[in-house]
């Protein structure tokens, strides 16, 4: 199973970060089918705040860090953009987590949107990521 495999259209529940993990529940309404997915990362972002339906509709987006962020070239890091509107977009999408990590290493993003951004990451390889299922979605519905 793939990040590309996961369609949007999804709930996540049980959002946690620890011990260089991020864990959460995985809910693909397309499938029927409920993931567990863990991202190694040493850097997060998780927005507990947002109201309960905004992890109803969510979907995974996967970016490649060096089309988002600029590479100094002697040092290979992300850096931060040079106009201020590039860098409140870098901001918002939570890209500034990658700043000052090494582009070499570094070369993936992930984020998990639904109504607003809820998880942002940056992960080495997509190797780092493991996605279990762990049971179906059952629908009780009478009709």
């Amino acid at each position: 199973m793939t990040l590309q495999d996961l369609r949007s259209d999804a709930r996540v529940a049980a959002i946690e970060f620890k011990n260089g993990y991020i864990q959460f529940i995985y809910e693909d309404f397309f499938s029927e089918r409920i993931f567990e997915i863990k991202i190694k990362t040493d850097f997060a972002y998780i927005n507990y705040k947002l109201d309960e339906i905004a992890y109803e509709f969510c979907q995974i987006r996967h970016f490649n860090l060096k089309d988002q962020l600029p590479i100094d070239e002697k040092s290979k890091l992300y850096i931060m953009p040079d106009t201020f509107i590039k860098q409140m977009k870098i901001a918002r999408q939570k890209f500034n987590l990658a700043i000052g990590l090494n582009s070499i290493e570094w070369k993936n993003f992930i984020q998990v949107y639904g109504d607003g951004l809820i998880i942002a990451c940056p992960v080495k390889n997509l190797e780092n990521i493991d996605i279990e299922e762990i049971g179906t979605i059952l629908n009780l519905s009478t009709n």
